[in-house]
């Protein structure tokens, strides 16, 4: 922790599975076991388009 290596961050906390139905003193049916929503899948980003091959002159 001194150093900075070990470091709680969100992105860390994100990859966290919370599950609460191996508690077996909690009744679900009684509402102890909360419904936790599932984890959204990750937005797909569109890679931008390569222009290595692109003719720069020709556009002139």
């Amino acid at each position: 922790m001194e150093t900075g290596q070990e470091e709680l961050t969100v992105p860390l906390l994100d990859e966290i599975t919370i599950n609460l139905g191996n508690l077996l003193d909690r009744d679900p049916q009684a509402g102890e076991v909360p419904l936790v929503p599932a984890k959204p899948a990750p937005k797909r980003r569109q890679k931008p388009r390569n222009t290595v091959f692109d003719n720069k002159a020709a556009g002139k």
